[in-house]
């Protein structure tokens, strides 16, 4: 994915690796997005996409890991939160 945003907080953060699999492009550098990515060693989108593929059980609601799914995710957020409950996670 490419996130064209200044100010989104992705979810999972704490957890899910998104350098491994994102590109984050600042609002102010849209343009340079496409020269960004076409600029990328193929080596590099090849392991960007296997990282995807690793970790999109955390955005699949219909995922048979019982330990990585959307639903696991939001309950470690929420019990990350309520250790520490006024830190975004």
């Amino acid at each position: 994915p490419v996130i064209l945003s200044d100010a989104m907080i992705v979810p999972f953060f704490s957890f899910v690796p998104w350098p491994e699999f994102s590109l984050k492009v600042p609002m102010g550098d849209v343009a340079g997005a496409v020269s960004r990515l076409r600029s990328m060693p193929s080596a590099k989108l090849k392991r960007m996409q296997e990282s995807l593929h690793a970790n999109a059980c955390w955005f699949d609601y219909y995922s048979n890991d019982p330990t990585c799914s959307p639903y696991q995710g939001l309950l470690r957020v929420l019990q990350m939160q309520r250790s520490t409950p006024w830190e975004i996670r």
